[in-house]
């Protein structure tokens, strides 16, 4: 079917379950080449705040976000 499996380094809000705070702290510990997956479909978490704080940070860092067929490695789930 042409798929492509992809895995996750960084898990940013454990299923929409951690507190901004918590969210936050996780994106501040990424290093380059990891893969950050959240879930922002429980609109009553902190999720979408927590992301928001926490890849501005990144940004200002110096990250930059790119498209999985740009990643060079797949790095493992930790």
């Amino acid at each position: 079917m042409g798929y492509k499996v992809a895995g996750f380094s960084v898990n940013a809000d454990a299923g929409a379950t951690l507190k901004r705070e918590a969210i936050v702290a996780r994106l501040n510990a990424v290093t380059s080449g990891d893969i950050i997956v959240a879930h922002m479909n429980k609109p009553a978490s902190e999720t979408a705040d927590g992301l928001s704080s926490g890849l501005k940070s990144l940004l200002a860092r110096g990250f930059h976000f790119v498209t999985l067929s740009e990643m060079d490695v797949r790095p493992a789930h930790r």
